[in-house]
């Protein structure tokens, strides 16, 4: 074979070589394989942190939950730490690492509360740590609030001769205790809460401030009875009054209708009071 024959052979290879698209295939499979493995891997790393985030979530906002019913008793560090140990008891996945729960209690106003619980924390990369991305960020926040601008409550308690049985006085004194201590903790400036207690009685002790008023029946009471060898009478029972009323005539013993000198069974009548406590009026003491 001449050379001239070789070299045009060559030329004819090379320009053959040039033109063929059989192999293309092979190559450009090649290069798309590498952003498709990282589109799978970045999708299998996500689905990871958002599960990491969504069980974080969860537990975020039932840590917050737990603390608005203990942060007025609590001071910032003490917060803190309950916030956290809350939290652990909550969250048991282990592939979350360099975990924060950070609780802040505020009072926007007047008798109502607020807390904010912020939690970060990292979850390890697997297929997206080829590409320089070692770690995925998860931040959740929750926010609960709860309270109230004011209360006032009036405890109507029974105290009538069927509570002398079965422990019934002793159990009402403790419901009632409980009570206060709970909406002492739940007031966080005087005044956010009254309480009233009255007597669910015939005859309650109102106090003797409130003689000089025309809301008394001094007609239907034997004074003379009342106070026996004391000589009351209609006009000078006000000195001897100890500040009881009994209830009124029907059907105004059931109705809070307000009392008139014009029809007297609207008017309480006076009482002797025994040892009936004074009743207790709105304070928060």
């Amino acid at each position: 074979m001449t050379l001239h024959s070789l070299v045009n052979r060559l030329h004819d290879g090379l320009r053959a070589f040039r033109t063929a698209q059989g192999g293309n295939v092979v190559f450009t499979f090649a290069l798309v394989m590498i952003p498709m493995i990282g589109f799978v891997g970045a999708a299998v790393d996500y689905s990871r942190g958002n599960s990491a985030k969504a069980a974080m979530q969860a537990a975020v906002d039932s840590t917050a939950l737990m603390l608005s019913k203990e942060a007025l008793s609590l001071n910032s560090a003490q917060l803190n730490a309950r916030a956290m140990d809350v939290f652990t008891a909550l969250f048991n996945r282990t592939d979350v690492f360099n975990i924060s729960i950070k609780p802040v209690f505020t009072s926007p106003e007047q008798g109502s509360f607020r807390i904010d619980v912020a939690g970060t924390g990292e979850v390890a990369t697997t297929f997206t740590k080829l590409l320089g991305h070692h770690k995925l960020k998860v931040n959740v926040t929750s926010e609960v609030l709860w309270g109230m601008k004011k209360l006032e409550l009036a405890l109507a308690l029974d105290n009538t001769g069927s509570m002398a049985s079965s422990g019934k006085m002793a159990n009402l004194k403790t419901a009632a205790h409980t009570l206060l201590d709970v909406l002492k903790k739940a007031s966080k400036k005087d005044g956010d809460v009254k309480v009233a207690i009255i007597p669910f009685d015939t005859t309650v002790n109102i106090g003797k401030s409130y003689q000089n008023r025309d809301w008394f029946d001094i007609e239907s009471i034997d004074c003379n009875g009342w106070k026996k060898g004391n000589g009351c009478n209609k006009t000078n029972w006000r000195e001897n009054w100890e500040g009881c009323v009994r209830d009124r005539a029907q059907p105004y013993d059931v109705l809070d209708t307000s009392p008139t000198t014009a029809d007297t069974k609207t008017l309480y009548p006076v009482y002797d009071c025994g040892d009936i406590a004074e009743a207790l009026p709105l304070t928060s003491k």
